[in-house]
């Protein structure tokens, strides 16, 4: 079964409003980020993470965050950086590959292997994932990848223009 990874305006009922995307797609996308631009890619993770999780993994106090409270480890103040470089690099890449291939097998060698190399880059297992979510064909098939940057990249820009933090949690 595939998780989903909910990114949320805080406050907001409205579920049609938020984006809720397989949680493997958000993990891919971020892979592919980290190989156009390191600090970029675990920017990317960063902002889809609740600040609880990030503490947990970096091995920070938790303060008054716990398990139940999933205000995103970024906030407003990071949007523009995190919309420009979905913009300006992450899709423009994505745009330039064939548009009918799947990264998964075709870039990166098939399911193990992607796995192997997801798990090389230490933050990247913030999100885990394992081999029986992702699915040859449609997980890493470009179009999708290119949706999923655009959604988010729009959410970004939701946040930003409401200027209000939003959360993030897996289920």
């Amino acid at each position: 079964m595939s998780r989903r990874i909910y990114f949320k305006v805080t406050g907001e009922d409205d579920w049609q409003k938020q984006l809720d995307p397989h949680m493997v797609s958000i993990a891919i996308l971020i892979f592919y980020a980290n190989n156009l631009n390191p600090l970029m890619g675990e920017k990317m993770m960063e902002a889809s993470i609740s600040e609880n999780k990030f503490r947990y993994e970096k091995d920070l106090l938790e303060e008054e965050y716990t398990s139940d409270n999933f205000s995103a480890h970024y906030g407003v103040a990071e949007m523009p950086e995190l919309i420009n470089f979905i913009d300006n690099h992450l899709l423009i890449a994505l745009r330039n590959e064939s548009p009918d291939i799947d990264i998964i097998t075709d870039i990166y060698g098939g399911i193990s292997n992607f796995i192997d190399q997801y798990y090389e880059i230490d933050y990247l297992g913030y999100l885990g994932i394992n081999d029986d979510e992702i699915f040859e064909g449609d997980t890493g098939f470009i179009p999708n990848l290119i949706t999923r940057a655009i959604e988010l990249r729009d959410f970004f820009q939701r946040v930003k223009d409401l200027n209000k933090p939003y959360e993030v949690y897996v289920e």
